[in-house]
């Protein structure tokens, strides 16, 4: 039995970025990253202030 669907459901290549949810995901990422960094600099800092004492 074949099926009726025909090519591929997932975009590749460069049509990828030719719809807003594949496209965002770069901001999602970069922005995670950053989110990431400055908590670990936050959680260092706190913890050099809180030996200190």
């Amino acid at each position: 039995m074949a099926s009726s669907v025909t090519g591929s459901v997932l975009p590749s290549g460069s049509k990828v970025f030719t719809t807003i949810p594949d496209f965002l995901f770069i901001p999602e990422f970069v922005f995670s990253y950053i989110a990431t960094l400055l908590y670990f600099i936050h959680c260092i800092l706190s913890a050099f202030r809180w030996k200190s004492f």
